[in-house]
Parts: structure tokens; sequence; C-alpha cells
């Protein structure tokens, strides 16, 4: 009975925020190579997706051609539906829809093997009614991209192997198929994008959780000091060079 006269407060413990490795600007072109390189174009496609458009894996592996279309400014836009249930709108880059182009052509042509395209309408009047195996929303719709040999999307973690390969072969260690995401949102931010118009790519609720998966790199804050010093003191890279030489 002594605990009844102890005063108790319980402070809530502050977590430092985990540093989370992600592709960098200079190791994205070597990393979607190597994955290219592993001749599972549906597995390339669907990272391409991941990376360039900030798509968790389940949306890429669950999109539907059905999802793209071209704006007002004649831009492909791609639809995808979050975990929450809101569908959002995402711009394509054109490196991007040079690489859904590609793989739609290949697709359609009679060399394809005709159990992978399954996943277009025309291929899936038998498996139209068949649920997909994620157990998404979006993965009940049809004409699928990606598209397993009985005509269902491939399950979570399919993307993981080709991952997890290309990054063994450039030494980079805890890149993960939802580290893309991560990559992709670091990559926009570092290229002038809004921290508002990230979240929203991300399709995130709290601003907070945004900041979570934005990295502090001290090259990007370096090389915007230089911008301002070298309007100080015209020069002073190369002044700066001669110092350490």
């Amino acid at each position: 009975r002594w605990i009844n006269h102890i005063d108790v407060t319980f402070y809530r413990v502050k977590e430092k925020r985990k540093k989370h490795r992600v592709i960098t600007r200079e190791e994205a072109a070597i990393f979607v190579k190597l994955v290219a390189n592993q001749n599972n174009v549906q597995a390339t496609v669907a990272i391409c997706m991941m990376l360039g458009m900030a798509l968790r894996e389940i949306e890429a592996l669950n999109a539907s051609w059905d999802g793209f279309s071209y704006d007002r400014l004649e831009k492909m836009t791609f639809t995808t539906r979050a975990k929450n249930g809101i569908d959002r709108t995402i711009a394509v880059p054109d490196w991007l829809e040079v690489v859904i182009r590609k793989y739609e052509d290949l697709i359609e042509s009679p060399e394809y093997r005709p159990s992978r395209r399954r996943g277009h309408r025309e291929m899936q009047k038998e498996f139209a009614n068949r649920p997909a195996l994620n157990g998404t929303v979006s993965g009940q719709l049809e004409n699928w991209m990606f598209t397993n040999p009985d005509g269902r999307p491939h399950v979570k973690g399919f993307t993981s192997r080709y991952i997890k390969r290309a990054a063994l072969l450039m030494e980079i260690k805890g890149i993960t198929p939802h580290k893309l995401r991560h990559s992709c949102a670091n990559l926009l931010k570092l290229e002038g994008l809004s921290l508002d118009e990230v979240k929203d790519l991300l399709g995130h609720a709290d601003l907070g959780t945004t900041y979570l998966y934005l990295e502090q790199d001290i090259t990007v804050a370096r090389a915007f000091q230089n911008q301002l010093g070298e309007q100080i003191f015209p020069g002073s890279a190369d002044a700066a060079r001669d110092l350490r030489i």
C-alpha cells in the first residue's frame, strides 16, 4: 500500500527520428538500370512508378490502365486510391510516360506471352469476377497493368527481390519498396517542391507525417549557402578550392 503515498509523474519519451536511407539524385539512374538488368519488365515498370510517383508498392502492383489520362495541358496523369480510400491524381513525369508507353507497346505485341496480357480488359473475360489477392479497393479494378499468369495482380513484396539486389550491387543498405516512396519525396523536395505539395503527392492528411519522410541533407544546405556566397563573394568556390590545395 506504500505506492498510494508516492506522487508519480509519467513523461512521454521524445523519440529521435530514425535515419532513413534513400536513393539520392546521383544514384537514381544507376539504380533503375540495375533493376532493369534483372530482366523482369513488370518489376522494372512497377519500381519506376514507385520511384517516379511516390507510390506505395501495393498501389503500383494494383495499378489499372484506366487510371491514366491526359489533363487540359495534354500531360499524362495517374489516379490512384490511397489506403484511406481517397483518390488522388498524380502528375506522370515525361521519362516515366515513355517507360509506360513502351511497356504498353510491349505487352500488346504478339511476341509477348499471352498469360502476361490478361491484365488488359479484352483478356479478362474469364477473370473479371475474380477478386484481387491483395484485398485493396484499387485491386478490384479491371484492366490491370501487372498480372500473374492467372490474371490477378502480384501480391505485396513482388518488387522486393529486385530492389534488394540492385541496392546490394550499389552497396546500399536498408532500401525497401517503401523507401522508394521516401526517395521520391526527398528528390522532389530537393528540386524545390514545397512541403504542402509533397504532402499532397504522398496523400498524407497531416504535414507531420510528411516531415518524417524527408531527410536533412547537409550537402543540400551547403549548395544553397554557396549560391548565396557567390553573390556576396564572387569566385569564392575557386578561392576555397585553392586554399584546400
